[in-house]
């Protein structure tokens, strides 16, 4: 019958091409990108700008445009969300905004600390973290419940000189992961924060995983460093002579998408087998990488190491092959 037809037909053909990279919209005229996030295919966000100016840049389903915060802050550095109305950012010198669909409203981060990253179960159950990483900084876990936000204590580091944290991801509300500066992690259990020795003194830029048994910490300045938490211990990912590494995002444990320097784009498996290579070789970084719901997988960055500009941004995306 026709099904036969149409499977044999795919067979001469071999497998469907994987689907191509594009440039989302001219981001190198807008500043840098620092985050991506979307709660579907028409609701998609970048976050970003420049030292001085926080950008915010929206995907409505036809047409990528600014989204004017209505406030002058500095550099936005991460967004979370868990619909297209109510929508976090964070970014530098404490910034939070919240986005309810209308409008953004700052929320009192009780920090002046850069923020780096935000993560939360609920709007009543957010987690923020921070600090530059220079000398004069504090690493900081901020949380938000019902009564707003407040600076959580944590354990005397057996890491030392860590001075930032830089991502936080959970799958539940008694397992969240938070790591920073000098391979410093993290580990909440719903009770209190605990330091976790995942095997490196390098900084760990971010974190993601599938499951509390499947977590995948990445990081490096100038070789890429991998680990994997299995629920019991902390094992290297091979990753050959990879630059640095700054962002991770999976929602399958066999499937790990991961960017970083030189404009680093790829996905691997635990094993660090490349499934993928879709590296620029570029003097550009990536920052961030983000499957949204519907199929689409951002990937955003800019030229990072250039701290007094022009900042230029990327702002790359893609549909997800039928095995990511």
């Amino acid at each position: 019958g026709l099904a036969l037809v149409a499977v044999l037909m795919l067979a001469a053909c071999g497998a469907p091409p994987s689907p191509e990279w594009r440039e989302a919209y001219a981001a190198r005229d807008v500043g840098w990108m620092m985050n991506a996030w979307g709660s579907g295919p028409d609701d998609l966000w970048n976050v970003g700008g420049s030292p001085a100016h926080g950008v915010v840049m929206h995907f409505d389903g036809a047409t990528w445009s600014e989204r004017p915060t209505g406030i002058d802050v500095p550099l936005l550095d991460w967004t979370f969300g868990f619909g297209p109305d109510d929508v976090w950012v964070v970014g530098q010198s404490g910034t939070i905004l919240h986005w309810d669909g209308t409008s953004f409203t700052p929320e009192d981060s009780t920090t002046t600390e850069h923020i780096w990253g935000i993560w939360g179960t609920a709007p009543s159950d957010l987690w923020a973290v921070g600090g530059s990483g220079f000398p004069d900084a504090s690493p900081t876990i901020l949380h938000r419940d019902a009564a707003g936000w407040s600076v959580q204590a944590l354990p005397t580091l057996m890491r030392t000189n860590v001075h930032g944290l830089f991502k936080v991801w959970g799958v539940g509300r008694d397992d969240v992961w938070v790591v920073g500066q000098h391979g410093a992690v993290l580990h909440f259990d719903g009770t209190v924060w605990t330091e976790r020795l995942a095997g490196t003194g390098e900084d760990l830029i971010s974190v993601w995983g599938t499951s509390t048994d499947h977590v995948v910490l990445v990081g490096g300045r100038g070789n890429a460093v991998a680990i994997l938490w299995d629920g019991s211990v902390f094992t290297p990912i091979p990753t050959d002579l990879l630059p640095g590494l700054n962002g991770v995002w999976m929602d399958q444990p066999d499937v790990i998408h991961v960017v970083g320097g030189m404009g680093t784009r790829l996905a691997i498996d635990p094993e660090g087998h490349v499934l993928r290579d879709d590296t620029l070789f570029v003097n550009e970084d990536f920052h961030s990488v983000f499957g949204a719901p519907g199929g689409l997988l951002l990937a955003v960055g800019g030229n990072l190491l250039s701290p007094s500009g022009p900042y230029r941004g990327l702002s790359t995306i893609r549909e997800r092959g039928i095995d990511e």
